[in-house]
């Protein structure tokens, strides 16, 4: 006959919620990611501390983790075609050293036009403001952690990111 101890079975059963949790409750919204893509400032134009991206690049892959900077670039923003940070993903690089130094960066547009559900600043970066029109102008959305846009859902044109 097998005795179970009380202390036992409840300690067992406490480390296996932790460990369920743990699986749904990300540290950082950045950790999911089904694709990862990265869109790089090949080219910016600076105007006192902004600096406005007049070009870029899009990679894509498919592995769980974050792509990773060019050496010269570092990542200030991370946005999502899904809500809860899910989907298709993409990195927003910036040539070294980001937001630091009170430089702020902005996409007058962005080639993922109307696609993004959930966006966050990273890296030297604290917030962000999603625009639904190039430019950026029209409606918007102050992001620090947004696991969703509300209204500016999949409508995100532009975007500026601040120190």
């Amino acid at each position: 006959m097998v005795k179970h101890r009380p202390i036992a079975v409840l300690l067992s059963l406490a480390a296996g919620l932790l460990l369920a949790v743990g699986l749904v409750a990300p540290a950082s919204a950045a950790t999911l990611r089904s694709q990862a893509c990265t869109i790089e400032a090949t080219a910016y134009v600076q105007q006192g501390n902004t600096n406005v991206v007049t070009a870029a690049r899009t990679t894509c892959r498919t592995a769980q983790a974050a792509p990773d900077s060019v050496a010269a670039n570092v990542h200030v923003g991370y946005g999502c075609r899904d809500s809860n940070f899910e989907g298709t993903c993409w990195w927003f690089d910036v040539a070294s050293p980001g937001c630091s130094g009170g430089r702020t960066w902005t996409w007058s547009s962005i080639t993922q036009n109307n696609v993004l559900s959930s966006w966050e600043a990273v890296g030297t970066c604290s917030h962000g403001i999603l625009y639904d029109l190039p430019g950026p102008g029209g409606a918007s959305i102050t992001c620090y952690t947004c696991y969703g846009l509300g209204s500016m859902n999949d409508k995100t044109s532009a975007l500026r990111v601040y120190p």
